[in-house]
């Protein structure tokens, strides 16, 4: 599981605060041995060759993304509607970076997303947003546990 995002940037923040939450759960009660919770920032593809390594069959991104719901809305997207997806602050567009990894490391990827409300540098997270992060590494420790 990818966490990206900007702690910088606001609601951008979304996708690492829920990684980090992941992590936080999984302290008290441990994940499986092959969920692998990966806090990437902005650049993901930096990540590739950890990726590489542990050769996982499923990768799953968390990530603030404007797919035009309402503010701190929770979508899962596949890699293929994911297009245009994600806030602007990645080197690289994550639906580009998903078919990266599906061609290089033969598994599937979805994008779990969080509509923002701000992505301004040096803008606090929304508490909604904050939230709904939150949220998301509840339901997936449960769905995972």
């Amino acid at each position: 599981m990818l966490g990206i995002g900007s702690e910088i940037r606001g609601d951008d923040a979304a996708g690492v605060l829920a990684v980090n939450a992941l992590a936080s759960l999984s302290k008290k009660t441990p994940l499986p041995p092959s969920v692998h919770l990966i806090n990437c920032g902005t650049t993901p593809e930096n990540f590739s060759g950890m990726l590489r390594k542990i050769q996982p069959d499923y990768i799953l991104m968390l990530d603030a993304g404007d797919f035009g719901g309402e503010p701190a809305e929770i979508q899962l997207f596949s890699r293929e509607l994911a297009v245009g997806f994600g806030a602007s602050t990645h080197a690289l567009p994550l639906a580009t970076f998903a078919d990266y990894l599906v061609s290089e490391l033969n598994c599937d990827c979805s994008l779990l997303l969080i509509q923002p409300v701000c992505i301004d540098l040096l803008a606090p997270v929304n508490e909604e947003v904050e939230s709904a992060a939150t949220q998301a590494a509840e339901f997936l420790f449960q769905l995972l546990s």
